[in-house]
């Protein structure tokens, strides 16, 4: 939910803006008005995905370098890990640890063989982990989303200032 919120927020900065920006302005809003614009809005942004809705609203000066880099970083390694199952994203390649293959022998649990190996190899504890990690962080993982959705709307909205990043 906080990737749909995300996205479904920069695509509104995007609409807003478009809406803004093309509007006549010797014609008073009418729902009439509201339709056009918005079937207008929603057919140049509405099927974004967030890449191009970070990439476009940094485009447009709607989001800072910093924002942007932040926005990236949340898409990655929180949407496209837990959302898309990125495995890649949540578990390292190059640390290794020790892991045994026990077998059962005569009633006893023996050692077969030891490696070591990267979790990222471990497939078969990945969604025990990934669940673990989600459950262990959604809090926090919500609210750096959210603190980001609410810095940039709020610089956004201010009708004080210029409506542009900074």
């Amino acid at each position: 939910m906080v990737g749909v919120t995300l996205e479904e927020f920069l695509k509104t900065l995007l609409k807003n803006k478009f809406i803004v920006e093309n509007r006549d302005k010797s014609v008073e809003p009418s729902l009439d008005w509201m339709e056009k614009s918005g079937l207008s809005a929603e057919s140049n942004f509405g099927s974004f995905k967030l890449h191009n809705a970070i990439e476009k609203c940094f485009k447009e000066k709607l989001i800072t370098d910093e924002e942007k880099m932040q926005l990236m970083a949340i898409k990655e390694n929180i949407r496209n890990a837990f959302v898309h199952s990125d495995k890649s994203k949540i578990f390292d390649s190059s640390t290794k640890g020790n892991v045994d293959l026990l077998k059962f022998k005569n009633n006893k649990i023996i050692r077969e063989e030891s490696k070591d190996m990267s979790a990222l190899a471990l497939f078969v504890v990945h969604g025990i982990q990934q669940k673990h990690i989600a459950n262990k962080e959604a809090k926090n993982i919500f609210n750096k989303v959210d603190a980001l959705i609410l810095k940039i709307n709020n610089r956004f909205w201010d009708t004080t200032n210029s409506n542009k990043a900074t």
